[in-house]
């Protein structure tokens, strides 16, 4: 055998340990996609619930390091990321079932707490962080929707006040004059209560003593053990039907409703928020373990070609070549990082502790697969619409407020009315009489008294202003439901589009692994590059990325279908749980 053809062979052999080395693969033919014993080549029309190999990485060099950053009343650090794992990325058998050794001596990450305080969990193992966990956590401590709670005790409240003008009032008074031409004293005591039928009712006692009275003040003299007496006065035309007192507890009472809606709708668009951060933050986790593979991939190979130019087999430029491949690499790597810190960071506000806290995900918490997407009926746009015009809290919200507005033009109507109140009084005085008046006949007074403005300008105008509220809400209730539709329709197209992608997005990972596969082997036999080789992986790196962006906006768009179809995540999960 020649020198010449012993040099080949001994570089064709170092190509391909290098390619073995790299995916943990050896080489196969160019039809089919080697994965190694335990993972069988995936097919391109193979079903969904395969797993892809995918390790999860941690930044090199001193960002590894968790980050202090000052923050009022304690310190704050930044979520740490996974470290290097061995794992390699072969191909889509993405993210279904668990991934092998992907929990292997992972790091603790620092949650907010003051001081700098640290989990009681450091050193325990740690579960992996379902968006069940996530929406529980905002149903119970996320202090938005705490605070969105406090919509019933405030209509609560207004309610209550809104019923003090029935209560019952106790009037007392008196007077006296011991000095003077005319010496007197008078005494009154008596409870009043307005009715809820446009009267108002009362019963008391009094008493007037003395040597002298003024004669124009002759009614305030009784005999010497006083007066008892009882009256009421309805109202006959204006206030009958209603008045303001009613008016206003009736609003306090559709008031105290309407809260329902608010939380309701509140707490759909938190727990909404809360699942889109928790499939970001998934997404972006996965994303940062394909940079973190392709970078493995490089450094690997950079050792073996640094060993094949010490021997002479290989041109130090191509290491070169190859170094500047792996720092670009390190650079995307970080920026990968940061984007995982970032969404873990966004989660830690509805991820929460039992003191109501925001807690850092930790790395070890990181979900080892997606949940299995399933296939959205485009068949059902109309039952949507329907279950959203019945459940969506806005057009509950509005429509209660048109009742509202109704009262108020009910209440101006009645006051265009002229004012007309009849009144009945009885009294009868105790003890011996006081010369010359003799009050102990039984006495009995009845009457009627009204007023009108001519121009009735206050009735009118508030009738007026009531009537275009209520145009205007049911502008809006017209909008809500065209705007609710176009949500529906808006957020099934979403899902269907997203759903589509899936399956040629995982095609699309396979291909390029394929095309990469072969290029390794026209690299082994001298027949490539370094440059189209690395395209060729980046190529694969892309096609990954593309697929978790895919498999993310299938699960943000569900978000957003349930939500508008006035759905709670946290609904949707029990009535899953329950279903299976």
């Amino acid at each position: 055998m020649s020198v010449r053809q012993t040099l080949f062979i001994a570089c064709l052999h170092l190509a391909l340990l290098d390619a073995q080395l790299a995916w943990g693969d050896s080489p196969a033919p160019p039809a089919t996609l080697q994965t190694g014993p335990s993972h069988p080549a995936p097919k391109v029309n193979e079903p969904w619930n395969t797993a892809r190999r995918i390790p999860v990485e941690e930044l090199p060099g001193p960002q590894q390091q968790t980050t202090m950053l000052p923050s009022v009343g304690g310190t704050a650090r930044l979520p740490r990321l996974p470290p290097p794992e061995d794992s390699p990325f072969t191909g889509s058998r993405a993210f279904v079932q668990p991934l092998p050794n992907m929990m292997r001596n992972l790091p603790d990450t620092a949650k907010i707490l003051p001081n700098g305080k640290q989990p009681e969990t450091v050193g325990q193992p740690t579960l992996t962080l379902s968006l069940e966990t996530v929406l529980r956590s905002v149903e119970q401590d996320y202090p938005l929707l705490a605070a969105a709670f406090q919509e019933r005790g405030i209509a609560a409240g207004d309610l209550l006040a809104a019923d003090g003008p029935f209560d019952t009032r106790l009037v007392s008074g008196g007077k006296s004059v011991p000095l003077g031409y005319y010496q007197y004293t008078t005494a009154d005591t008596y409870l009043e209560r307005a009715n809820r039928n446009g009267g108002r009712s009362f019963a008391g006692y009094r008493i007037g003593t003395g040597p002298t009275f003024p004669i124009w003040y002759g009614e305030l003299e009784t005999n010497t053990g006083g007066e008892f007496r009882a009256g009421h006065t309805q109202s006959l035309l204006q206030g009958l039907v209603i008045d303001k007192r009613r008016a206003d507890l009736i609003k306090a009472q559709i008031a105290r409703t309407i809260a329902e809606p608010v939380i309701v709708e509140q707490r759909i668009d938190f727990l909404r928020a809360a699942a889109v951060a928790y499939w970001e933050w998934l997404g972006a986790g996965r994303k940062y373990v394909i940079a973190q593979q392709v970078l493995n991939e490089a450094s690997e190979r950079n050792k073996i070609l640094s060993e094949r130019v010490r021997r002479g087999d290989a041109a130090e430029i191509e290491q070169v070549d190859n170094q500047r491949i792996v720092v670009d690499r390190e650079a995307k790597l970080i920026a990968a990082g940061r984007k995982f810190q970032e969404t873990a960071i966004k989660l830690s506000l509805f991820y929460r502790d039992e003191a109501g806290l925001p807690l850092l995900p930790d790395p070890r918490q990181l979900p080892h697969f997606f949940p299995m997407p399933r296939a959205p009926n485009p068949n059902q746009l109309t039952s949507d619409l329907q279950l959203a015009y019945q459940r969506r809290p806005e057009l509950r919200e509005l429509s209660l407020k048109r009742q509202s507005l109704n009262v108020e033009r009910n209440l101006a109507r009645n006051q265009t009315l002229p004012q007309l109140d009849g009144f009945i009084t009885a009294a009868k005085d105790v003890g011996s009489e006081t010369p010359p008046i003799d009050k102990t006949p039984f006495q009995l007074e009845t009457g009627l008294v009204g007023s009108v403005p001519l121009q009735r300008s206050a009735a009118r105008g508030n009738m007026r202003a009531a009537e275009a509220s209520i145009r205007q809400v049911s502008a809006k209730l017209q909008w809500y439901e065209d705007k609710i539709t176009a949500e529906v329709q808006d957020s099934v197209s979403a899902i269907l589009a997203a759903h589509g992608q899936l399956r040629p997005r995982r095609e699309a990972v396979q291909l390029t692994h394929r095309m990469e596969i072969a290029e390794r082997r026209k690299y082994a036999l001298g027949d490539s590059n370094l440059f189209v080789l690395n395209l060729r992986e980046l190529d694969t790196r892309d096609a990954a990325s593309l697929e978790v962006d895919a498999i993310v906006a299938y699960f943000v768009s569900t978000a957003f279908y349930h939500a508008a179809l006035g759905l709670d995540g946290l609904r949707i999960l029990e009535l899953q749980t329950n279903r299976n």
